[in-house]
């Protein structure tokens, strides 16, 4: 958002918030570090792979020697340190320490005793927790936080808040993230942060806990700016009312007990308010005049995704200072009002669309990300045309709108600085890929469309900066593959079509290998063998071969990708064997699979394989609270 806070927190501007920590072990490394072999690290938990990965930076190295030696040898961290010191200061710089956490804390390796010799030289630091499981309140007791400035727990749900280390006063925090901390009570949380003054930034999302009473807390917090308590679903609006009016950015989406009055009585007097996330509330027309009396015409980022009764007579009261509105899902908003001349995002997405109602959308010339997708045949293709003028667009998403092939192509010929594209089940066929060359930035293309061919790949490689490409259900064959290498940047590839055999998987082995993440479901013709080509591709991280027809004997070929995080195999047969062997590959974060037989320990649901579709803008939620996967 590039706000400037008072109290010297600009640092804590970029909140690195994390989804999931794959659960997976540090492993024996191969490289070697100044001539020494790397030791072996001893069964933690599964047996012994290798974690070095091509292009593993010396630090990088480094990090995962420390890291294997403090599990295999159960050595303190200071004693490593010392050993190897040069200076009387075994003292590691706080970046450092912070790689280390990182990495213990991404393999399923952190414990009690590495997290307690880790931290006797982080400093006033423990903002690199995030998805730790394991995290109790006893490995807090006896550390000295008083001079805590960064807390960054997200996803530690074990974690209560009652560790005794937690009840001298944070009088130093300023950013602090306990986002999905399922067991944080509220009396634990007000203890920790009501002598919290040069609190800057708060995130308690999903802390379901959580009622009015931990509100309370924060009415003394006067340099508060960013608050996210999304999916809190115990605040009311007079928990709302305790908030302090500093407050520049605030989420509270999927609050299903937050009424208009909450917004009449809390939000609207909060003069300082900025962003503002109201998504998938019970909010109505009059909550929105209420904040046009009050903060409605200073907002510039507003969410009201999924709030059913709000429409277009509810946007009257917004000022053209507004830059980012979300209305997706919202049936009753038509299109944007001619005096947000400053609109640079904009999402319409499954809305009650009108194409009269979007004129003033070609006059918009600073706008950089819209979404029109499923819109139905609400937007004329002729309307469309006169989107040409906004050249600094960035991000289009038209799936399941009218756009054909004609309209793409006079879009390529304007649009050069289009870095997303998304025409998913759209009228666009083969011909309408041609232009595409002219898109010297485009980064995502989705192309998942009935009338799109092998014919069409050609020029979809033309745009040599792709990094992701979906073409889910275009009848895209082994024919054309070879392409790919003209995209030397791809890492993501969507094929699903039906049409896709074993000759082409060898071909995007051969020409794509630094795919990450690859979905090859509903493709029959891709048998057994075709993983050994599979298993030459050494970066990927998820894959998806659900709904073909290899077997038990081909997903060996899988054990030896070190990097391998989610595999979904549905509608595959597996032997017990083979279950015993993928579920011990503590690596994965997710195996999903329609077997009775499979239960990995680290599954969560099946959408933990994230085939990437685009959303443009980025929610609201998400520009407050950036989730940053290391």
């Amino acid at each position: 958002m590039g706000t400037n806070y008072s109290g010297g927190v600009e640092e804590v501007a970029a909140m690195p918030w994390k989804d999931h920590s794959p659960c997976f072990m540090l492993n024996e490394m191969e490289t070697q570090i100044s001539g020494n072999q790397q030791p072996e690290l001893d069964r933690h938990r599964c047996e012994r792979r290798v974690l070095a990965s091509p292009g593993s930076s010396l630090v990088d190295l480094c990090v995962r020697r420390v890291c294997c030696n403090l599990l295999a040898a159960e050595t303190p961290l200071y004693d490593l340190v010392a050993s190897s010191s040069t200076t009387p200061s075994t003292e590691l710089p706080t970046e450092l320490v912070a790689k280390l956490l990182a990495c213990l804390v991404d393999h399923g390796a952190m414990t009690q005793a590495t997290f307690r010799s880790v931290c006797h030289l982080a400093g006033p630091t423990i903002q690199h927790l995030r998805g730790c499981l394991d995290l109790r309140d006893a490995w807090l007791d006896g550390m000295d936080l008083s001079h805590v400035v960064h807390v960054d727990v997200g996803g530690c749900t074990r974690l209560q808040g009652g560790a005794r280390s937690l009840l001298p006063p944070l009088v130093q925090l300023r950013f602090a993230s306990f986002a999905n901390c399922r067991q944080l009570s509220s009396a634990a949380l007000a203890r920790m942060l009501r002598p919290s003054t040069h609190l800057a930034v708060l995130d308690l999302s999903g802390c379901d806990r959580l009622n009015d009473t931990a509100l309370r807390a924060l009415r003394s917090l006067q340099q508060l700016v960013r608050v996210n308590l999304s999916r809190c679903g115990h605040i009311t609006d007079r928990g709302l009312s305790y908030l302090p009016l500093s407050i520049q950015e605030l989420a509270i989406a999927r609050c299903d007990a937050l009424t208009d009055v909450g917004l009449r009585d809390a939000v609207a007097n909060m003069v300082r308010l900025t962003a503002l996330d109201l998504s998938h509330g019970n909010f109505t027309n009059q909550g929105m005049l209420w904040l046009a009396e009050g903060v409605a015409p200073r907002l510039r980022r507003l969410a009201i995704a999924g709030c059913q009764h709000i429409d277009q007579d509810g946007l009257e009261g917004l000022g053209p200072v507004l830059e980012c509105l979300d209305a997706a899902q919202c049936g009753g908003v038509r299109g944007p009002m001619a005096l947000w001349t400053q609109l640079k995002e904009l999402t319409l997405a499954r809305c009650g669309c009108r194409d009269m109602d979007m004129m003033p959308l070609a006059s918009m010339v600073h706008l950089r990300a819209l979404n029109v997708s499923r819109t139905g045949r609400a937007l004329t293709t002729w309307r469309m045309k006169q989107w040409s003028t906004l050249t600094d667009l960035r991000h289009l998403s038209m799936a399941g709108s009218t756009v054909d092939d004609e309209t793409l192509l006079h879009l390529c010929l304007h649009l050069h600085d289009l870095e997303r594209l998304d025409v998913a089940h759209t009228a666009v066929s083969d011909a309408g890929m041609v232009h595409l060359k002219h898109l010297a930035k485009l980064a995502y293309l989705n192309a998942d469309t009935e009338g799109m061919t092998y014919h069409a790949l050609p020029f979809i490689c033309e745009a040599t900066t792709l990094t992701s490409l979906d073409v889910f259900g275009a009848s895209i064959a082994d024919r054309g593959l070879e392409h790919l290498a003209k995209v030397p940047h791809l890492t993501k590839l969507v094929i699903c079509g039906g049409r896709v055999s074993d000759a082409g998987v060898r071909l995007i082995a051969m020409h794509a290998p630094q795919l990450t993440r690859l979905n090859l479901s509903q493709n029959r013709n891709i048998h057994s063998h075709a993983l050994a080509h599979v298993a030459k591709l050494p970066h990927l991280a998820s894959l998806n071969l659900s709904h073909t027809s290899i077997s038990t004997t081909g997903l060996h070929h899988l054990l030896g990708l070190t990097q391998l995080r989610t595999i979904a195999i549905y509608g595959v047969e597996v032997t017990d064997e083979m279950v015993a062997l993928l579920t011990g590959m503590h690596r994965l974060f997710a195996l999903c699979s329609s077997s009775p037989k499979i239960d990995c320990p680290h599954s969560t649901t099946s959408d933990a394989v994230e085939w990437e579709t685009i959303g443009c803008p980025t929610p609201l939620c998400e520009s407050l609270f950036p989730r940053v996967v290391r």
